[in-house]
């Protein structure tokens, strides 16, 4: 979607597998046209960042989507990363048969108004099949490690999955800007370690200071600060 002129509303849409060469795979928003999303569901879209604004005036409202697993990026532009804001979430969706094309939602998607914080339905489908075999008690929650830390050049984020679940490991400067995705995918049961080398999605070098290092599964959100030293 690319809206020129007037306003855009999308409320309620599953937009998945979409592809844009320059920006934008799901909706670009340009020439200062708003757009507001709603109670959506953005995943899988390819080769461009998702969602995608030109001119922050043009941002109207994001509010309890579920935006994951975009091949380059959830979020660009003059559009900052969502996540947390607003009932907005980023965790696998937990579909029924993505390569069947069946995007209806397991009994234990977080996209479930029961399994979210704004009671809603994020996406255009509900309940297609059963649970995929999480287990939902928050006492599994995975719990980060952070060694060295602080450190230069790298350190090593370790945690332990007490199932095979859906994951995201992201690294974010203290404003909330997203520096770099280590890991977007579904991982097996037990021990992952993955390293830091203080760089960006790039491959630029960050500056010496304190950063913030999330983990994203369906338990929620677990996070430990990061010190890169010079």
């Amino acid at each position: 979607m690319s809206p020129n002129e007037g306003e855009l509303v999308v409320r309620g849409c599953t937009l998945v597998d979409n592809v844009a060469i320059y920006s934008g795979s799901a909706i670009f928003s340009g020439n200062q046209c708003p757009f507001t999303l709603e109670n959506c569901l953005v995943v899988g879209n390819r080769e461009s960042e998702a969602l995608f604004i030109i001119d922050t005036p043009a941002f109207e409202a994001i509010t309890c989507c579920d935006v994951y697993g975009n091949e380059d990026g959830n979020y660009g532009g003059s559009l900052t990363d969502q996540t947390g804001l607003n009932g907005n979430i980023s965790l696998p969706p937990e579909v029924c048969d993505a390569g069947a094309g069946d995007f209806s939602l397991a009994a234990d998607s977080p996209c479930l108004p029961d399994n979210n914080d704004c009671g809603v339905l994020m996406g255009a489908f509900g309940v297609g099949c059963g649970v995929t075999g999480v287990p939902t008690p928050s006492a599994l929650a995975p719990v980060l490690s952070v060694h060295p830390n602080p450190f230069n050049p790298a350190t090593t984020i370790t945690f332990e999955l007490p199932a095979d679940v859906g994951v995201r490991l992201s690294i974010h400067a203290l404003d909330g800007r997203e520096v770099v995705v280590l890991v977007e995918e579904r991982l097996t049961a037990g021990l992952h370690r993955f390293s830091w080398q203080g760089r960006d999605w790039r491959g630029r070098m960050q500056a010496a200071g304190v950063y913030l290092c999330r983990l994203d599964t369906p338990w929620g959100r677990e996070g430990r600060k990061l010190t890169l030293i010079p």
